[in-house]
């Protein structure tokens, strides 16, 4: 499966593309991830939620402890073909995990207090989530199943942690 997809994406490739999407997919990156929750937590202070403006920060910096061991347990190494250098082993994809969190964060915290925006913000987000995993791919930084390693991870944290803040009525 990461052959064949890796065989589709290989003839779109061009220097000039490669240059634009290795700078879009810095929108992604850790450092700007920690950026969007900062302002994520801003905005709930300044609606007087501060619960779940810790919350963000508990789901965001818990999971990426948890990313970063099973990066290191794991230890897959990265495509040999990669367009930009990264730091760290392959599987499952952190760019995929921080941009699916953040598109949950945005579909189901955000978007309530937004109800005029709801169906610009979704669509922006999901643009943005499927920008992101595409990019991964196409620099050839992830394979695919790395990709789908990324969804998977996001999607579980994402459903333990709501599932402990609705038992424990954290969110406010």
């Amino acid at each position: 499966m990461d052959q064949a997809i890796q065989n589709f994406v290989r003839p779109f490739i061009s220097p000039a593309k490669t240059q634009v999407i290795s700078e879009l997919t810095k929108l992604a990156s850790p450092k700007v991830t920690v950026v969007w929750v900062f302002l994520i937590f801003i905005f709930f202070l300044y609606q007087r939620k501060i619960r779940n403006g810790i919350g963000v920060i508990v789901i965001f910096s818990g999971g990426g402890i948890l990313l970063s061991i099973i990066k290191q347990v794991i230890a897959r190494q990265r495509p040999f073909e990669r367009m930009v250098p990264e730091g760290t082993y392959s599987f499952p994809s952190g760019h995929t995990f921080g941009s699916l969190l953040l598109l949950f964060t945005f579909f189901y915290l955000i978007v309530p207090y937004f109800n005029k925006l709801k169906p610009l913000i979704q669509i922006t987000m999901t643009i943005f989530f499927l920008f992101i995993i595409f990019s991964r791919v196409y620099l050839f930084v992830h394979f695919p199943t790395d990709i789908l390693g990324g969804i998977f991870y996001a999607s579980f944290w994402w459903y333990l942690c709501s599932y402990f803040a609705a038992k424990y009525r954290f969110w406010q």
